[in-house]
């Protein structure tokens, strides 16, 4: 059921807050935009990231819009709505691709909206898009010190990984120095000199479209050495994965804002390594990277290298945090200060909906168990690296 634009749902609106839910991204396209440049929101909820991550999959779109009284826009949250176990769930855009999932606020909206007020009116709101759960994984609990309002206490659970991040100080070598320690930049060093004796070295972000796709095609091939090598399944091996990346590098990049910021490091103008991520002016969200592994530059870290000259750029940007999304991986604790808590939220909207969210709750509460636990988490990686290695049969 697709639900008519513009719809006002609640008569009586809880907390003096109207409901309004449209069935295409282009209607509520300036109220989204104009959150995205005065309110609060991670860079996954820009409207080209948004745009570019559902592409052409197929998901049924809405986006629900709560207003105060007066009109002014409190928060805009988009969906895409797909069946899962046979119910109808509407989830926030980006699945795993997205590390931060919330919806855009006003900053009035930090004021006085509360996560039972906001529970109330997305309850309603599911309801006349006919659905029976609102479901948002990698939650925060607050977003530039504003809570997040789909983290009700009670209702969120624990995801089972965390994000790691680091505040940025304006001077480089102040933050270069933290991030890395002396011992750690003495050997950066010596690998940057290592790799400039092999030729000439180079890094920055794409700025043209006719970068995009050499820099991604290194990418991917670097990417499906390394987890080949690892006996991992490469979760960028896939057409539609690949073809989101390709759209959401392109878009916004002839304003200078792409939806993903790519950068590489060259080495005589071959791409040795690579770092995507979602920015905003105040952030750099890491969503992916990769490093050429092949004898002799391995041991030059170019991967390491190309961190390093990241993170001095941000600085010199003026942007306050960096981080390397969620999951847990030695670099990334070594790299940064904090962990981000990440949350599972579903919000059921009918019975049925919640017969799910009673099922889904051990669920997540387990799996965090089990990758909390190093002994049995590596036992799951092993039979994991062990599966995938034993080659089909022939048909």
């Amino acid at each position: 059921m697709n639900a008519p634009a513009a719809v006002r749902a609640l008569a009586a609106p809880p907390d003096a807050v109207s409901v309004e839910v449209f069935s295409s991204f282009e209607e509520a396209e300036p109220a989204w935009r104009a959150l995205e440049r005065e309110g609060i929101a991670s860079p996954y909820q820009r409207f080209d990231w948004v745009e570019a991550v559902l592409g052409e999959a197929g998901a049924e779109r809405a986006v629900v819009l709560l207003r105060r009284g007066d009109g002014e826009p409190l928060m805009l949250l988009p969906l895409a709505i797909r069946r899962r176990a046979g119910l109808r769930v509407a989830s926030v855009p980006g699945g795993k691709h997205a590390n931060f999932q919330l919806p855009l606020l006003s900053r009035e909206a930090a004021l006085g909206l509360t996560p039972a007020s906001a529970e109330r009116c997305l309850v309603e709101a599911c309801r006349l898009l006919d659905v029976d759960a609102l479901a948002a994984a990698n939650a925060p609990r607050a977003w530039r010190g504003v809570a997040n309002p789909l983290v009700a206490p009670g209702r969120a659970r624990r995801n089972p990984s965390d994000a790691y991040m680091r505040a940025l100080d304006p001077d480089p070598e102040a933050t270069l120095a933290l991030a890395f320690g002396r011992e750690t930049r003495k050997k950066l060093r010596k690998k940057e000199r290592l790799l400039s004796e092999r030729g000439a070295v180079s890094f920055g972000a794409v700025a043209v479209e006719d970068e995009v796709d050499p820099v991604l095609d290194a990418f991917f091939a670097q990417k499906a050495a390394r987890m080949q090598a690892l006996g991992i399944v490469d979760a960028f091996g896939d057409g539609e994965t690949r073809s989101f990346l390709r759209r959401a590098c392109r878009a916004g990049l002839g304003a200078g804002a792409p939806a993903v910021e790519l950068y590489a490091l060259r080495l005589d103008g071959r791409v040795i390594a690579t770092f995507g991520g979602a920015g905003d002016d105040e952030r750099l969200c890491g969503m992916f990277n990769s490093f050429d592994g092949s004898p002799g530059l391995e041991r030059c870290s170019p991967g390491e290298v190309l961190l390093s000259r990241l993170i001095r750029l941000q600085c010199e940007r003026g942007r306050r945090s960096f981080d390397l999304g969620v999951g847990e991986a030695r670099y990334k604790s070594a790299l940064c200060d904090e962990v981000e808590e990440l949350f599972d939220v579903l919000i059921p909207a009918t019975a049925r909906g919640a017969a799910l969210a009673a099922v889904n709750a051990p669920y997540v509460a387990l799996k965090r168990a089990i990758k909390r636990n190093a002994r049995v988490w590596s036992l799951v990686e092993a039979a994991r690296r062990g599966t995938r290695r034993v080659p089909r049969k022939a048909a």
